[in-house]
C-alpha cells in the first residue's frame, strides 16, 4: 500500500503486471516489495523510506550522502520501521553498521566480515537437532506418564497428603472425601 502509492503510475502498472499471478505465494508483501525494487531506483526507494518513517533532515542528508551500494544495504532489512521509538536513531545505527562493514542490523562487537563474502555468525556453536520422530505413536509414547503420579520422593504438591501422594479423595489426592 504505502510504497506503491508513492510510485509513478507507470511503475505501479509494471509492478501490478509482474504480480498478476500470486496463487500459493506464502509472502505476497515480500513478492510485491521485490518487484518494486526492480522498477524503482535506489534514490526513489530512499525518498519513500524517509517519507514513510518521518525521518529528520539530518538523517535524510546522511542517507543521501551514501553510495548506492551503502543505501541499498541500509534499506535491506526493510522499508517500514515498526515498533521503534525513534526511527532516526534506528536509521543512524543502520548507517553506522554499513559504514563499518557490517550488515545494517548486525550487532557491534563481532569480528569483521571476511573479504569477498557475507558472514554467517555461528558463535562457535554447532546446531544439533534431535532425531526426527517416526510417527504420531512416537510422540504419544514420549508423553505417556508425563505429569502422572507423585514426584520423586513420594510427596505430592502439598507435601503430606497433597495431590498425587496416593491418599484417598476423589482425584487421588490426600485428605478429601471418599471417591
Amino acid at each position: 500500500g504505502e510504497v506503491l502509492r508513492r510510485l509513478t503510475l507507470e511503475q505501479r502498472q509494471s509492478v501490478s503486471k509482474e504480480c498478476s499471478r500470486m496463487d500459493g505465494v506464502r509472502n505476497p508483501s515480500g513478492v510485491v516489495m521485490s518487484k518494486i525494487k526492480i522498477f524503482a531506483t535506489t534514490d526513489e526507494l530512499l525518498n519513500i523510506f524517509v517519507d514513510i518513517n518521518n525521518l529528520d533532515k539530518a538523517t535524510e542528508s546522511r542517507l543521501f550522502s551514501l553510495t548506492n551500494e551503502q543505501k541499498t544495504a541500509v534499506l535491506a532489512p526493510g522499508i517500514f520501521l515498526q515498533n521503534v521509538r525513534n526511527p532516526a536513531t534506528v536509521v543512524r545505527s543502520r548507517i553506522e553498521n554499513v559504514l563499518h562493514g557490517r550488515g545494517a542490523m548486525e550487532k557491534m562487537g563481532g569480528p569483521p566480515p571476511p573479504v569477498g563474502g557475507a558472514r554467517v555468525p555461528d558463535h562457535g556453536r554447532r546446531l544439533e537437532l534431535p532425531p526426527p520422530m517416526q510417527s504420531f505413536r512416537d510422540v504419544r509414547e514420549t508423553r505417556v506418564g508425563m505429569g502422572r503420579g507423585p514426584p520423586p520422593g513420594g510427596k505430592g504438591f502439598g507435601g503430606k497428603g497433597g495431590f498425587g501422594s496416593g491418599g484417598g479423595g476423589k482425584y487421588g489426592g490426600g485428605s478429601g472425601g471418599g471417591g
